[in-house]
């Protein structure tokens, strides 16, 4: 009975809790994320123009954030079901007025969107989707060694062993398409396209280092790192008498 338990409390220590809510918006996001990078390749295969697309993009992104604001203003009880800080409040104006907070805050974010927007469209232009996705799938490692050297953070040991197969996946996809890619393609173009995956790559990191710390709404730990990037108990991030870092 002893052995037994202390088996259960030793998986319990490896394998980390699992959200039912987490997993299933990581899920829609992943299927939104796919069904987009499919599309954007077959709109570059006729327009191959990925800083114009990306413009396109932005404009669209702003109307239906505008519209979103808008409509929840008029729907408390849809309202109520987005997190805490995430959208203005009911008694706030839809769309802020920018400030100086707000412009110093949200121009970094606008900067990365740019840069990776304008290296992963580049990149998708050049190399399958597959591997534009599988070279940004690595964003994971890049981020947990991140945290780890610049920060100081360290992670469990389940996370170090879910890295194991990713990047051995990753590494068969890129070398399997290159393969493949190299039939059509030149080498220089290849490696190109591999090369503005990884530098969107590098970008988005850096882009969810410091959005953590924008769309964080417990204001307490934005400057503590370990606490960003652990995870650690829902209660703390409900609190309902917390202010976002943006009003």
């Amino acid at each position: 009975m002893n052995t037994t338990l202390l088996k259960l409390s030793t998986i319990k220590e490896v394998i980390p809790p699992v959200s039912v809510k987490i997993v299933s918006l990581c899920l829609l996001w992943y299927f939104v994320s796919s069904l987009s990078s499919q599309l954007t390749k077959s709109i570059l295969n006729d327009f191959p123009f990925p800083l114009a697309l990306g413009e396109c993009q932005f404009v669209i992104v702003f109307s239906l954030c505008a519209i979103t604001t808008i409509i929840l203003s008029k729907l408390p009880k849809v309202h109520a079901m987005f997190p805490p800080g995430s959208v203005p409040p009911l008694n706030a104006a839809p769309i802020l007025k920018p400030d100086r907070h707000i412009l110093i805050t949200v121009l970094p974010l606008g900067c990365f969107q740019f840069l990776g927007k304008l290296f992963s469209h580049s990149a998708t232009a050049l190399v399958p989707v597959s591997t534009v996705a599988g070279v940004k799938t690595l964003s994971p490692l890049i981020l947990v060694t991140t945290y780890r050297l610049l920060y100081n953070v360290r992670f469990p040991t389940s996370t170090y062993l879910s890295l194991i197969p990713l990047v051995s996946g990753i590494l068969l996809i890129v070398v399997a398409d290159t393969h493949d890619t190299l039939i059509t393609t030149t080498a220089s173009t290849q490696y190109t396209g591999i090369l503005y995956a990884a530098l969107s790559l590098v970008v988005f990191v850096a882009q969810n280092i410091y959005g953590k710390t924008v769309f964080t709404y417990n204001q307490k730990s934005i400057n503590d790192h370990a606490e960003l990037a652990l995870a650690h108990d829902d209660e703390q991030q409900n609190k309902s008498n917390e202010r976002p870092i943006l009003p």
